[in-house]
């Protein structure tokens, strides 16, 4: 039997499940890995709204580090939602204290699918100069990318400009997710220091499903994690998000989510 890779997933947690760790989760345990947690922020929030954050202190979120580090062989990282600048100062100190030898992919994320935000302005500073050198992977939104940057996205042009402005700042591998575009929606753009390339969908696929970042990005670590190139791993994540998309069904009376592994059988 071939051991999993262990995935650690660092964001905050909704208790709807549409995004986050449990998100996370599902998307680790999809591309074949074996997902371990820690949890950044605890959040109330459903498929409409985000009614309340509370950041976990810097204290227990050194503790969950060290307790998984301790413990696990940990293959890839994927991190999410870091709340503040306490919190992605106590993760830059712990990566570095660590000096684990595995791909980092770094999903900025700053604001729900519901346009409420959860993470604090002021931490972009931090997170560029300290947390994004340290990573292998970046994958904004065009959201994201223009607030890094300060730069407009309005075309792949913007995007590829854009990446490239966050190579600079000391990224490997930057991929600028392109789901909100108005045109060429789903389009997506790699940026590397040789060059870039352009991913397009298999289909053109309308709506919006909850957690598709988070999904994205963790399929991705996991892959990386187990020894794919970050082009070949870009890919075959791609293509589950697609899935995610085509799999969502709406439970709530908000953003739907995805049903995608669920499975209707007994053990």
């Amino acid at each position: 039997m071939t051991i999993p890779t262990v995935v650690l997933a660092i964001g905050g947690f909704d208790g709807s499940g549409g995004a986050g760790n449990l998100a996370d989760v599902r998307a680790i345990q999809l591309s074949g890995g074996y997902p371990c947690a820690i949890v950044t922020a605890l959040t109330a929030q459903n498929t409409l709204r985000v009614d309340r954050i509370e950041r976990v202190s810097t204290e227990l979120i050194r503790r969950q580090f060290r307790c998984l580090v301790d413990d696990f062989q940990i293959g890839a990282i994927k991190i999410g939602l870091l709340p503040s600048v306490a919190c992605v100062e106590t993760l830059i100190e712990c990566l570095e204290s660590e000096k684990l030898n595995c791909p980092i992919v770094l999903d900025p994320v700053m604001r729900a699918t519901s346009g409420d935000a959860l993470a604090d302005v002021e931490a972009i500073e931090v997170l560029l100069q300290g947390l994004v050198p340290l990573t292998t992977l970046i994958t904004p939104n065009i959201a994201e990318a223009s607030k890094l940057t300060n730069r407009s996205i309005d075309h792949l042009a913007d995007a590829i400009a854009s990446g490239n402005q966050l190579l600079r700042m000391g990224c490997q591998n930057v991929l600028v997710k392109g789901g909100h575009f108005e045109r060429d929606k789903g389009t997506d753009i790699w940026c590397y220091q040789e060059g870039y390339e352009v991913f397009e969908p298999r289909e053109r696929q309308e709506g919006t499903v909850r957690g598709t970042g988070c999904m994205f990005a963790s399929a991705i670590a996991c892959h990386l994690g187990q020894g794919k190139s970050v082009r070949d791993a870009i890919t075959v994540s791609k293509a589950l998000v697609s899935h995610v998309i085509s799999e969502g069904q709406s439970f709530g009376q908000g953003t739907p989510v995805t049903t995608l592994g669920i499975k209707d059988q007994s053990f």
